[in-house]
C-alpha cells in the first residue's frame, strides 16, 4: 500500500514538472476530464463498447456512451457535461432557484440546455404557461430528445 502511494506521489510530481502525464495511466475506457493548470482530474468508467452514438453538429462532436456505474453519458467535444444518474440534481438547482425567486412565473426563457433537463424542472411548476428554449446546436437538442 504505501509503495503504490509513494509511487503515485511521484507520479503527480513529475505531472507537476510535465515529466508524465494523466493520459499516461488513464485506462482505455474512461472519459474524463483534464485541467492541467489547475491540477484537476476527473473520470468516469465506461463499458467496453460504451459508445451508443456519435454525431458530429455543425458545432461540435456529440457522444452518448453507457457508463457502467451513471447510465447514459452526454460528452460534448469529449468533455463530459451529464449523466443521467446525477442530472436530475444539478438542473433542480439550476431551474428551481430562479423560479422561485418569481411569485408567479408565467413565461420563462431557458437559453442553452440543449439536453432538455432545465426544460423539464421548469415545467414542473404550474404558473408557467409559456417556455422559449433556446440552443446554439440544434444537433444536440436531437440527440437528448
Amino acid at each position: 500500500m504505501f509503495s503504490k502511494l509513494f509511487g503515485f506521489f511521484w507520479y503527480i510530481i513529475g505531472i507537476l514538472r510535465n515529466e508524465a502525464s494523466f493520459g499516461d495511466e488513464i485506462p482505455k475506457y474512461r472519459v474524463g476530464e483534464h485541467e492541467m493548470n489547475i491540477g484537476f482530474y476527473q473520470a468516469i468508467e465506461l463499458t467496453k463498447k460504451s459508445l451508443l452514438l456519435e454525431k458530429q453538429s455543425k458545432f461540435q462532436n456529440i457522444q452518448v456512451h453507457q457508463s457502467k456505474f451513471y447510465g447514459k453519458v452526454l460528452l460534448l467535444d469529449d468533455v463530459l457535461q451529464l449523466t443521467e444518474r446525477d442530472a436530475d440534481s444539478y438542473n433542480e438547482m439550476l431551474a428551481h432557484i430562479p423560479m422561485f425567486q418569481h411569485a408567479n412565473p408565467k413565461r420563462v426563457l431557458i437559453i442553452g440546455g440543449g439536453d432538455g433537463y432545465a426544460l423539464t424542472e421548469v415545467l414542473k411548476h404550474d404558473s408557467v404557461e409559456h417556455v422559449d428554449h433556446v440552443d446554439i446546436d440544434e444537433g444536440v437538442v436531437k440527440v437528448c430528445e
